[in-house]
């Protein structure tokens, strides 16, 4: 797994937050 698509979850929960 990338680092990236972590960090694009991360801003998905924030957004959907």
């Amino acid at each position: 797994m990338t680092p990236k698509l972590h960090i694009i979850i991360f801003l998905y929960c924030e957004l959907n937050l």
